[in-house]
């Protein structure tokens, strides 16, 4: 049904399906958010009003994306954050799978330990969905993916993304991909409250090159913006760094960065023939 919750248990069941070399699927969803008409199986004029987070769960999950909307009616846009020109997927690395202070908060609430009313230790957690997308660099150019749904706010340090002590990131929400912030060993940062299905927070965690600059990738277009079914053969040294990215021959990808001022430098570059072209850092020009 519209506007159903099918894609909770994907939090769950994505890991051990993944661990047993199956893909999860959250089977299909409408991308539009315009009444559609669907005189054989739905009746009247229906709308589905979370389209985006149908869109994310679908990505985050690893498994098939599949819009169905009535022809005419399907959302190219919102569609297209989830893959490259010719369809392919970028993804993360693994299933996004529900963090571990959820399992342990919603223990508590089984056992009736909590209170009704919420404390700084005492909050009431929805789905919290996390996972990682690893670009190589001997582990160290580990991304993060953080996705908190109808769930109150949370604290976040590196410790708790299980990030090293001694690499500085960055981090950014889908929704302000301009507003980068600082997330240094000793300071947390909050990821505000998620009152609805409508308001969900998508969290980016993006680490500083030995360089100073940071690779944030695909941030305006995709929902994976650094996938490593796009990003290929990346090598880093204490001044510089490249690597390639591949697509359809012609497709425009639109990369940034934050350079060593923590500026955000825009570079958008056409796909030649050969399907893949290389990026250097600094100067990252197509």
């Amino acid at each position: 049904m519209l506007g159903n919750d099918q894609w909770k248990p994907l939090g769950l069941t994505g890991m051990f399906l993944d661990a047993l070399s199956i893909v999860p699927t959250k089977d299909n969803f409408w991308s539009s958010t315009t009444p559609q008409d669907h005189h054989t199986h739905y009746k009247g004029r229906l709308v589905e009003p979370y389209s985006r987070l149908q869109s994310v769960v679908s990505t985050l999950s690893r498994g098939p994306v599949a819009p169905s909307d009535r022809i005419g009616f399907a959302d190219k846009q919102l569609i297209m954050k989830s893959c490259a020109a010719d369809g392919k997927l970028l993804r993360a690395d693994f299933p996004a799978a529900i963090i571990d202070l959820v399992l342990f908060n919603r223990a508590k609430l089984h056992q009736h330990i909590l209170e009704q009313t919420e404390t700084e230790n005492n909050r009431v957690l929805g789905e919290v969905w996390a996972t990682s997308v690893d670009l190589g660099y001997t582990g160290r150019l580990n991304y993060k993916v953080l996705l908190s749904v109808t769930s109150a706010a949370l604290s976040v340090t590196p410790d708790f993304l299980g990030l090293p002590d001694d690499v500085e990131y960055v981090a950014w929400e889908s929704n302000t991909t301009s507003d980068i912030h600082m997330l240094a060993t000793e300071r947390e940062l909050i990821v505000p409250e998620s009152e609805s299905k409508l308001d969900f927070q998508l969290w980016y965690f993006a680490p500083v090159l030995p360089n100073k600059w940071t690779i944030l990738g695909e941030i305006d277009t995709k929902w994976i913006p650094f996938s490593n079914d796009r990003f290929t053969g990346l090598e880093v040294t204490d001044t510089k760094a490249h690597f390639f990215i591949n697509g359809l021959e012609g497709e425009n990808v639109s990369l940034k960065f934050l350079n060593a001022e923590k500026q955000l430098v825009h570079v958008s570059c056409q796909i030649p023939s050969s399907g893949e072209m290389k990026i250097n850092i600094p100067d990252p020009i197509c």
